[in-house]
């Protein structure tokens, strides 16, 4: 389980996955988290559900922390695996 609680958004009641079988990876940057889709249904699922002018960083999704625990919950629901890095 993730110990990480912001005070808007709680990311603790999550269940993350083991690395290994990874669609996204996310890292927790304190007031950002890097959201990385580490396969090719992972990436056409971000491109088709995020915004076009989507915050990136590098290769990585920029998410506020507010919004972590309701992607992850909606990426689980979909059937992806999310991993914390």
């Amino acid at each position: 389980m993730v110990t990480h609680d912001s005070a808007i958004g709680s990311t603790s009641r999550l269940a993350w996955k083991g690395e290994g079988m990874a669609d996204f990876l996310f890292y927790d940057h304190g007031s950002v988290w890097l959201m990385f889709p580490q396969n090719d249904g992972a990436r056409e699922y971000a491109v088709d559900v995020l915004a076009e002018d989507s915050p990136m960083h590098g290769a990585g999704y920029a998410i506020e922390p507010r919004y972590v625990a309701d992607i992850v919950t909606a990426l689980q629901d979909d059937g992806f695996i999310c991993v914390k890095g």
